[in-house]
């Protein structure tokens, strides 16, 4: 499967197909020097968690 790349006002936007459902509302995104892209779930830090 494959996705295209589209821009939208100042951004580059990949669409997901709808076979792909997210699991979260906030991703944490990378990119490697081989160009490949990473989305994670956004997740909290524990260390920076004021209540603990």
């Amino acid at each position: 499967m494959s996705v295209k790349l589209c821009k939208v006002d100042n951004s580059n936007v990949l669409t997901l197909p709808d076979n792909i459902k997210p699991m979260a509302k906030e991703y944490d995104v990378v990119q490697d020097r081989d160009g490949v892209i990473l989305f994670s779930p956004k997740r909290e830090n524990i260390l920076k968690n004021e209540k603990l």
